[in-house]
């Protein structure tokens, strides 16, 4: 996340607070009330979190390549982009997860 212009800064209860950086976006702090956690587990092969800031909800969550991009992608929908990433990586020896996000309404 910090290379690409976010900055975990703090959590505390039900607070967490990011910064986030000029290049990223409005720059300054940005405070999320954590509403839900599904932790990570094996069966999963993801974790999200349920957030709010002012008055919108957000889904964040992350995991194993395969499980996200199954439930991430329309059907027919073309990844041929994501899935040359992914094997660019993996040949480099990198680890790979994909984060996503969903705003609620």
């Amino acid at each position: 996340a910090g290379h690409l212009g976010w900055s975990f800064v703090s959590r505390c209860g039900s607070s967490a607070t990011v910064m986030v950086h000029p290049d990223a976006g409005p720059q300054g702090r940005v405070d999320y009330e954590v509403l839900a956690v599904n932790s990570f587990d094996s069966d999963r092969k993801r974790m999200s979190v349920l957030v709010r800031r002012n008055d919108k909800y957000v889904l964040l969550a992350k995991g194993a390549d395969n499980v996200m991009l199954a439930r991430a992608l329309a059907k027919g929908q073309n990844h041929e982009e994501i899935n040359e990433a992914l094997y660019r990586f993996s040949t480099e020896g990198l680890r790979t997860l994909i984060v996503a996000v969903r705003e609620l309404s």
